[in-house]
């Protein structure tokens, strides 16, 4: 991995070793940031002194940005946007900051893009004096947000101290989670921005993070809360050299697409309630690949399933290759698996399936049911189960497999068990358009934005007139239109998504016109 710090425009501290400088814009601020580097800034332990701060702006620099910055050795995060909308953050470099690295502040903050961003080396600090989230521990993650209406496409995090990405809400009673939020429709009330989903999370990438590649929330059950329509969704995500590379602590959530390679944990914990899980490949995990949960805690809390699972190379000593967890917090809960690929993948200590060490007593209220459908054998459905409930068992004889069952659990072969269907979703969210730059060209004006959306976007019309898509991918589609000068120095931008979702709060720019 190598990145490119100089820029010919420097931004820099008078003097790097004593009272360091910072930079900040304000509500109604112009302008932006482009190609520049920003080094040796930022006020350690001083809350809005940051190296780049975009301050209460809301959406009065809408379409502005950062885009091909450099931001280096600073003692205060990177990039930190406060109570600020409708930003591009994009083809940035952010290398060795103190505290998180990009950041938004106080969870209000939506329709932020952050794209093809790099960060590394994000030190841990220590919480700010009266910073907005009081829970958070300033503990370095390369990305940090707390409100799931942002874009994040297209990044890679390398050497964090503690997190890649870090979607953190606190448990009930840390914060209060009612916040006045901006609807896509641009009216605006109390929301719970613990129910607001991720606008796009997809194509990021980690490498070599201290602890956790990707964490979403916190350990308490429904915290953070989706529902079957509208879960978490998070696309194409890729994890080497962690520890930990996934624990997503969400109810509603479907990971579609995961890589992890050279790792010690795969996903770990989840707080299983319907979680859906696709295309998931483990490459060289050491530790555990998959733990659903091994202690007292860990209870699933709905029902769950895994399609097309591949361990590929992984060689443990100890632990099974899917471990699951005992209990439930209500009855008759399920987990599913199918599509499960081994290739030279085993365990010294225990087999592909077993349970985790806990519970500790022999009585299991509420045991999870597992199917595994045509694992072992093709055209079979197994069902997997802990030999402590096997007496409550009178179905069937349940049995062991060798070298596919570990010590606590047993199988028997099961019928009329269907893969379940368990989330819904529907894209209801319309997109939302940034109007980045307007050239002259004469009478003319060459207008170039960025749409962005949970969908693909088929449509951008600039003042009813049609602009061109150039590109699009991961969410992001990038797009210009040549047209007349507006008679009235107006460019209203407005999209629309393959879900026939329009933008109900399209860019209203306005040139600045020459007196």
């Amino acid at each position: 991995m190598v990145a490119n710090l100089s820029r010919n425009v420097v931004v820099e501290s008078a003097n790097p070793t004593g009272v360091r400088g910072h930079t900040m814009y304000h509500r109604d601020s112009s302008g932006g940031i482009s190609y520049a580097e920003f080094r040796h800034l930022g006020k350690e332990g001083l809350l809005g002194k940051y190296a780049i701060h975009f301050h209460l702006v809301r959406g009065t620099m809408r379409g502005s940005g950062v885009l091909g910055a450099s931001i280096w050795d600073s003692h205060n995060r990177w990039v930190t946007i406060h109570g600020t909308d409708h930003l591009l953050i994009r083809d940035c470099v952010g290398y060795q900051s103190r505290g998180h690295g990009f950041f938004l502040e106080d969870a209000t903050e939506q329709w932020n893009v952050f794209d093809r961003n790099l960060a590394v080396q994000a030190f841990g600090s220590i919480p700010l004096p009266k910073q907005v989230l009081s829970y958070d521990p300033n503990d370095g993650a390369g990305f940090w947000w707390a409100n799931g209406r942002n874009t994040f496409t297209r990044n890679v995090s390398s050497e964090n101290d503690r997190y890649g990405y870090h979607f953190h809400l606190a448990k009930t009673g840390v914060f209060n989670p009612g916040l006045f939020l901006r609807d896509p429709d641009g009216k605006g009330g109390k929301r719970d921005v613990r129910t607001v989903q991720f606008l796009c999370f997809e194509d990021n990438e980690s490498h070599g993070d201290g602890l956790f590649s990707f964490r979403f929330s916190d350990e308490e059950h429904g915290s953070v809360c989706g529902d079957r329509q509208h879960p978490f969704i998070v696309r194409n995500l890729r994890a080497w050299e962690s520890h930990y590379a996934l624990r997503p602590n969400v109810t509603f959530f479907l990971l579609d697409g995961l890589r992890v390679n050279n790792a010690a944990f795969g996903i770990y914990h989840p707080d299983y309630d319907a979680h859906v899980y696709r295309d998931i490949g483990f490459e060289n995990v050491t530790a555990e690949p998959l733990n659903g949960g091994h202690d007292e805690e860990s209870l699933a809390h709905g029902d769950f399933k895994f399609d097309r699972l591949t361990f590929k190379n992984c060689l443990l000593e100890r632990d099974p290759l899917i471990q699951l967890n005992h209990r439930a917090s209500k009855p008759s809960l399920a987990g599913h698996f199918r599509g499960v690929t081994l290739v030279n993948s085993k365990s010294n200590g225990s087999a592909v399936v077993d349970f985790g060490g806990g519970p500790r007593t022999n009585k299991i209220d509420n045991p999870v049911t597992y199917f595994f459908h045509d694992i072992p054998k093709t055209g079979v459905i197994t069902r997997v189960a802990n030999v402590k409930i096997l007496d409550s068992l009178k179905d069937t004889s349940y049995r062991s497999i060798d070298g596919w069952t570990g010590r606590d659990a047993r199988v028997a072969e099961v019928k009329g068990i269907s893969f379940p269907e368990l989330l819904a979703p529907v894209d209801d969210l319309p997109p939302a358009t940034l109007i980045t730059s307007i050239k002259i060209d004469g009478p003319k004006r060459i207008v170039h934005g960025v749409a962005h959306d949970n969908g693909e976007i088929t449509k951008v019309t600039v003042n009813g007139q049609v602009a061109k898509i150039t590109s699009q991918q991961a969410g992001i589609a990038d797009w210009i239109i040549t047209m007349d000068a507006s008679a009235d120095g107006r460019y209203v931008a407005i999209a629309a998504d393959r879900a026939g979702n329009v933008e109900l709060m399209p860019h209203d720019h306005r040139e600045r016109m020459k007196r």
